[in-house]
């Protein structure tokens, strides 16, 4: 284990450079990075010898390692330097304005509630600033606006080591006195709307991105995987998961299938399971992962002192035009953010797995069942609709009763593979023993909105041909193996260009590798009798 504390060499230059993104001194970058390595492939080996114990060791080992936090430090100043590049190339973009404007004096309360929660500070000596409010004891502040960020400034070096220096899992950064820093150890909640009702979604700043990088890096490999599940780390994910249930779908003894939703997963599943059956220190489950600052040490003081803890959470995207924000909005906002799993947190998605992968260790299946799982979704694909309908039963029997949680599982009705169903944004179906496999129409809608916002941004003079580049290549990725993606694509692309000649010159680029791929494609399926579905290319 290196120890070494940092050097002088690494306190100069930009972690990223605008032409070559070259990091801050290189060799310990790739220092950094080969001992997060080293230890990683030490514990898979301790793993897969039945040595959890050591496995864990070799976790407070790269917990610990000065090296591996300041790699982890580097990357993320990296990360954070190509977004700080990207919007400086669109600094001529005006700004967008908050829809909500506070007054000089307001809690985001209204008047009358203003009063009562003024005595209730001043019973306990403590004094809301503007912007806080008082929920369940504890003071949250409000943000007046919908989630964003400002001009954001280039990190150095010094950005990085300072990073690496403040590291730790077990205690979250204190945030007594209102100073430029306090906002910086903030984490944002805002809303994202879900059907009727909307989903807390938390935005980080850069050091609790990188305390819970640092526990993902350190622990992530000991906790529990199933093969049935595609969204943990190295399983290919939804790609991954697509081609596995076209595999299976080959295999003439599977003839049904059936789809699965669990409801509000990550709200759902109880903390108090978290904290005591992870093989990961519970302070740094309480801290990092769940982020639960009232119980850190000066959280509790104040708790104890004053009746309320202030809080790191800032609410954002409550507002309602100038009359101020709903403080049931708010109240509610909060309570939910605190449910379960943080949703954006870099943690979550690897506790996820480890409780679907212990859940899935207790399920009961017939005999020819297969599962394919990526975050919440389940598809169950069996020889029988009575194979199936038990299986999916025995699944949602289990969920509902582990005490990790109380999970809802919504399921639709049983199908044969001949009838086709939808599954990830794909549409699966198999004729004559031919599995074929497309976007679904919400995949398709997805990608056609966002072809038409980069042509916009291009026409408009906002972004290079570049910018619908990258467009075009993330709807072909997100369409999988569909045989007729590039000719859709083109053929949207070229519809929304057809009355601009002088456009569709400035674009030539990306409308000549188009036609290319798509000529190509075409000739694929000509050359092996099916053009069905394909768009004719036209000259």
């Amino acid at each position: 284990m290196t120890t070494s504390q940092p050097s002088a060499d690494a306190e100069h230059a930009l972690v990223g450079n605008p032409k070559s993104w070259r990091p801050i001194s290189p060799s310990a970058y790739r220092r950094g990075k080969k001992e997060l390595e080293r230890f990683q492939r030490r514990q898979q080996t301790a793993l897969a010898e039945g040595r959890t114990r050591d496995a864990k060791k070799i976790g407070r080992l790269i917990e610990r390692s000065w090296d591996v936090r300041r790699y982890i430090a580097i990357e993320e100043c990296r990360r954070y330097n190509r977004r700080a590049l990207a919007q400086r190339g669109n600094e001529d973009e005006p700004k967008p304005q908050p829809d909500f404007v506070a007054p000089d004096w307001c809690n985001a309360l209204h008047r009358d509630q203003i009063a009562a929660f003024d005595r209730l500070a001043q019973d306990h000596e403590e004094e809301l600033r503007r912007g806080e409010i008082v929920i369940e004891r504890d003071i949250v502040l409000v943000g007046d606006g919908a989630p964003g960020r400002g001009a954001m400034r280039r990190k150095k070096a010094t950005d990085a080591l300072a990073l690496a220096e403040r590291l730790n899992p077990r205690n979250a950064p204190l945030i007594t006195v209102p100073t430029h820093q306090e906002r910086h150890d903030r984490y944002t909640v805002f809303p994202v709307p879900k059907g009727k009702t909307f989903r807390p979604m938390h935005a980080f700043g850069m050091f609790d991105r990188v305390r819970q990088k640092l526990l993902s890096h350190a622990y992530g490999g000991v906790l529990a995987t199933s093969q049935s599940s595609y969204s943990g780390k190295g399983r290919g994910g939804h790609r991954a998961a697509v081609d596995r249930v076209a595999e299976i779908m080959t295999d003439p003894a599977i003839r049904c299938v059936g789809i699965l939703d669990l409801e509000n997963f990550y709200p759902s599943i109880e903390r108090e399971w978290v904290k005591t059956n992870l093989p990961v220190p519970p302070r740094h489950i309480t801290s990092t992962a769940l982020l639960e600052d009232r119980n850190e040490p000066f959280g509790e003081l104040m708790a104890d002192l004053t009746g309320m803890a202030r809080t790191r959470a800032r609410l954002k995207g409550v507002g309602h035009g100038q009359h101020g924000l709903s403080y049931i909005y708010a109240y509610y906002l909060q309570l939910t953010s605190l449910a379960g799993l943080p949703q954006g947190a870099a943690t979550s998605t690897a506790i996820a797995n480890h409780v679907i992968a212990t859940i899935l260790k207790d399920v009961e299946l017939p005999a020819g069942i297969d599962i394919v799982n990526v975050a919440d979704d389940f598809a169950v694909l069996g020889p029988s609709y009575a194979a199936v309908d038990a299986a999916i039963e025995n699944l949602r029997e289990t969920f509902a009763s582990h005490p990790s949680g109380r999970f809802v599982m919504h399921r639709s009705s049983t199908q044969t593979l001949a009838a086709g169903f939808e599954f990830l944004g794909m549409k699966f179906r198999r004729k004559k023993d031919i599995v074929t496999v497309e976007p679904d129409d919400g995949c398709k809608r997805r990608g056609r909105l966002r072809i038409l916002n980069a042509v916009l941004s291009v026409a408009e003079g906002k972004t290079e041909s570049s910018h619908l580049r990258k467009a075009v290549a993330a709807t072909t990725a997100a369409f999988g193996d569909w045989r007729a993606k590039h000719n859709w694509v083109w053929r949207l692309v070229h519809d929304l260009t057809a009355r601009s000649p002088s456009f569709q010159n400035d674009i030539a680029d990306v409308l000549g590798d188009l036609r290319t791929a798509a000529t190509e494609e075409l000739t694929v399926f000509c050359q092996g009798g099916e053009t069905a579905g394909v768009n004719q290319v036209q000259s």
